[in-house]
């Protein structure tokens, strides 16, 4: 049950990802601005092509198929680049979005960008690839490379949610908009766990038993992380009418009178 769950929600994240950010591209490509082509190839790249051929690796090496080696490590290849890539999209999105023209937000993308590329060219250089189901030490760069740049993300996200926050009150700011900023801080977050748990899972348990005793949980963990995340992008990036409205009542009820 655990592992049809999350089969269902890896599907609808990759699914999601494709309407989503194929919508934020074509209103990039009508003129709206850079933000919403870095935000749509965020989806397209990171949740969308990058996990799919991600999933494939994954169960083509956990099958044992018969495919040949070498072309599993080759997708693997692919689909951790244009994963990278998709996160660095969300890098430059934060950005253009709360630091544009200033020097320090630059700098921070930058360094996170190099630093997922250098995790990634010692998880080859390492040869960890060749086993792409296990995560032992040579993937701990790349992760926490990643753990890192989604780690600023959610930091920047939630800091001018606060600012926002505290503009509403004078009627400075939108309450959707201060929404979206929470929304899109919990995603960074939720990438984060998922990112983690194969690694500390591959750290801490040693023992086929050990493994086997917790996947069911793990496999739920990572269903609800990814579920979450699918349900905050649609909230953040096609919100319903009720929705809209429920968000505007909630902050009314919580600012002060």
């Amino acid at each position: 049950m655990a592992g049809l769950l999350g089969g269902l929600a890896q599907l609808a994240s990759i699914g999601s990802a494709f309407w989503l950010g194929g919508r934020l591209i074509r209103r990039a490509l009508r003129g709206r601005g850079a933000p919403e082509m870095l935000l749509g190839l965020h989806l397209l790249l990171s949740l969308g092509v990058g996990s799919l051929l991600l999933t494939g690796v994954s169960l083509t090496a956990y099958a044992d198929s018969g495919v040949n080696r070498d072309a599993i490590a080759r997708f693997a290849v692919a689909g951790n680049s244009i994963t990278i890539i998709g996160l660095m999209a969300a890098l430059w999105f934060n950005y253009r979005v709360f630091h544009a023209g200033h020097r320090t937000g630059l700098g921070v993308a930058a360094a996170g960008s190099l630093m997922m590329w250098a995790g990634f060219a010692y998880l080859v250089a390492a040869g960890g690839l060749e086993n792409p189901g296990h995560y032992g030490r040579a993937y701990w760069p790349l992760a926490a490379a990643m753990v890192l740049a989604d780690a600023w993300v959610a930091a920047e996200a939630l800091r001018f949610r606060a600012q926002l926050r505290r503009r509403l009150a004078l009627g400075l700011a939108e309450p959707l908009v201060v929404e979206r900023l929470g929304l899109w801080g919990y995603t960074a977050i939720a990438r984060i766990g998922l990112v983690l748990i194969a690694p500390l899972t591959s750290a801490l348990v040693h023992s086929a038993e050990q493994r086997a005793a917790i996947a069911p949980g793990l496999l739920l963990l990572s269903a609800l992380l990814i579920l979450g995340a699918c349900i905050a992008y649609w909230l953040m990036l096609a919100p319903t009418e009720g929705y809209r409205r429920w968000v505007e009542r909630r902050y009314a009820m919580a600012s002060p009178s």
